[in-house]
């Protein structure tokens, strides 16, 4: 009878969180369970009044046991769990403190365990370790870009959890890097290597790239305005040439030049189809090209130079034309001239047959009479010292490294909006500035000299919360901001 009572008091609680628990032998056991793992993403389950865990709530943890991961180097992590021994089993905290291992990233899964002795337990915590990633090597590439340019292809990060789906991708990755650089038939092998003391895996994938597809067979559509040869020819697509990463893009490159040569600014190419030839190891291409309209850009009044023209005018770099695009190239241009001196300069844009064969762009320069920036002065400011505003401002005078200084009605603009929002963020919420900009000449046998006045005016108090033992409210602030 004492030995049979015996063995009813002796209990065995098995907690795991996500897995089944097959109940064994008709002796008393309660069973309880609480996991995690299994997948990147924790998975618990809540205790339940009618689980195991509860059963085993107000008992003594005599000692908890770590087995599978080792946590000797994580004396920090062990001190802030939230259950020690010697304290009273709390199901609650006994789940967040399954879920704080398993997300410091030592296990890869996590199964906790409990064996009761009279009106104590022993926790053991079984969990399998959790392997980061560490070298990356790829191996049988001589190109050392071409090896830099699969080890980013593999997606894999040193440091980052180690898994076995990413290594498989990895291949894939690999694979399709080598297709854009011309290699259709490659062999890619991966390998592993487990460093147990560092919980590293080394990864290295063993590459024969196989023979690089030439250029085959071009096929032309659409509208290009030249013959198939001559497609070939300025785009560089000569048959048997070695394909890599930047045979197309370069072809597109040198087809828009000459579309635009001939003025054809809203030319079009485009990539329809690529396909390898296993046999002739040939990759074969379809292209639409569209010469389109011939739209010519004009310059009437002072002249600017063809370079500098394509540069600011973005219908050259868009190909295309609409009006937000022409009026975009009048503001550069006029902002350009205003950097060389030019402060009061005027550009006009105008648009004449659209929608025709035939289309013009003209711009109408007049530079006007060029200027110089004296000065650049500041006075009145009380709240913040000069050298503060400074910091803040565009405009600036001229010196002997640019001659004319630099001022133009955007650069002044930003600079009033700047030295605003400064004032504004300390408390000034009235402050406003208006500029006044006059054009005088210094001596009779000068050169004409720019001269601006921008004027702040009263911001009215500072603006402050209104708690115990903060200093009065600061008087007005007035600033002069001076462009000479």
């Amino acid at each position: 009878m004492r030995s049979r009572r015996s063995s009813k008091r002796s209990v065995i609680a098995c907690l795991l969180l996500g897995c089944a628990v097959n109940l064994a032998h008709s002796q008393a056991i309660d069973q309880a369970f609480v996991s995690a793992g299994g997948s990147d993403q924790q998975t618990t389950t809540a205790p339940t009044p009618t689980s195991g865990i509860w059963n085993l709530r107000g008992l003594k943890v005599d000692k908890i046991e770590f087995e599978g991961v080792t946590l000797e180097q994580q004396q920090g992590l062990v001190s802030e769990l939230p259950v020690h021994e010697n304290q009273v089993l709390d199901p609650a905290s006994l789940q967040e403190m399954t879920r704080r291992l398993y997300s410091s990233g030592l296990y890869r899964d996590i199964e906790l365990r409990g064996m009761r002795h009279g009106d104590s337990v022993t926790l053991i915590f079984y969990g399998t370790s959790r392997y980061f990633v560490g070298r990356i090597d790829i191996l049988g590439v001589n190109n050392e870009r071409l090896t830099s340019i699969l080890e980013y292809a593999s997606q894999l990060q040193p440091g980052t959890p180690f898994q076995e789906e990413k290594v498989v991708a990895g291949v894939d990755g690999i694979k399709q890097s080598l297709q854009q650089n011309g290699y259709y038939q490659p062999t890619v092998t991966p390998a592993t290597k487990v460093d147990e003391e560092g919980k590293q895996v080394d990864v290295s994938y063993t590459v024969q790239i196989g023979p690089q597809a030439r250029v085959g067979q071009v096929t032309l559509s659409g509208d290009p305005g030249m013959t198939l040869e001559d497609f070939r020819k300025r785009g560089k697509l000569k048959e048997k040439t070695k394909v890599n990463r930047d045979t197309i893009s370069n072809a597109f490159t040198r087809l828009r030049k000459n579309y635009q040569k001939k003025d054809h600014l809203e030319a079009t190419v485009a990539l329809e189809e690529s396909q390898y030839n296993d046999q002739r190891k040939q990759l074969d291409y379809k292209f639409n090209a569209n010469q389109g309209a011939i739209v010519r850009v004009v310059t009437e009044g002072d002249k600017i130079s063809s370079r500098q023209l394509k540069k600011l005018v973005p219908i050259y770099e868009e190909s295309a034309v609409d009006n937000d695009l022409i009026n975009e190239g009048a503001h550069n241009i006029k902002e350009a001239l205003q950097r060389k001196g030019f402060f009061d300069a005027d550009v006009t844009a105008s648009r004449s047959g659209a929608g025709t064969a035939q289309e013009t762009v003209t711009y109408t320069i007049h530079n006007n009479r060029k200027h110089k920036v004296v000065s650049v002065d500041i006075a009145g400011n009380q709240y913040f010292d000069t050298d503060t505003l400074r910091e803040r401002m565009q405009v600036a005078h001229a010196d002997p490294y640019n001659r004319v200084g630099r001022y133009s009605q955007q650069l002044l603009a930003a600079d009033v909006a700047s030295i605003q929002a400064l004032y504004r963020a300390n408390g000034f919420s009235h402050a406003e500035v208006k500029t006044d900009v006059k054009d005088v000449d210094r001596r009779r046998d000068a050169a004409e000299v720019w001269r601006g006045r921008s004027q702040w005016r009263e911001p009215g108090p500072q603006q402050r919360d209104s708690r115990p033992n903060e200093c009065p409210a600061r008087p007005a602030v007035l600033v002069d901001y001076f462009v000479r």
